[in-house]
């Protein structure tokens, strides 16, 4: 299932490009990082056939198998053909995204600058699809 990424912010650092793109390189490009600002995050809340979800310090926290799990849940609904993950820069996610997302998700109680939080994000589906396909992962 293809994923986006909206981040309200951009990625600077060499290295979180280069992790992101390799996570991105081993999921056959069907992630696509989108750095843009909150207008455009609302605008994406309306879309059909797409599965929301918002990366916020009190979402719910999932081991890397019930993230997996949550994906196949998502994919082998039949409605969704994507889903959406919500970043906010410096000021976290607006309430209305918050609201309006199907899923609230947390990485941690910690904050994390949007770079992190989008290198920890492409390694997670990576390590999902990992598992969906019944190929080795570290646990």
């Amino acid at each position: 299932m293809k994923a986006k990424i909206f981040l309200d912010g951009k990625i600077r650092e060499s290295f979180f490009k280069d992790g992101i793109s390799e996570y991105q390189k081993r999921l056959y490009g069907n992630v696509e990082i989108i750095e843009c600002d909150e207008s455009t995050m609302l605008s994406q809340l309306d879309k059909t056939g797409a599965y929301k979800i918002a990366l916020v310090i009190e979402g719910k926290m999932l081991s890397s198998e019930a993230f997996a799990q949550k994906i196949s849940e998502i994919s082998q609904d039949g409605y969704y053909n994507e889903i959406l993950f919500f970043i906010g820069g410096a000021d976290g996610l607006s309430q209305e995204i918050k609201t309006r997302a199907d899923f609230g998700l947390s990485f941690s109680r910690m904050t994390f600058v949007h770079q992190h939080a989008v290198f920890i994000l492409v390694e997670q589906l990576y390590r999902a699809h990992r598992i969906l396909s019944g190929a080795p992962y570290h646990h």
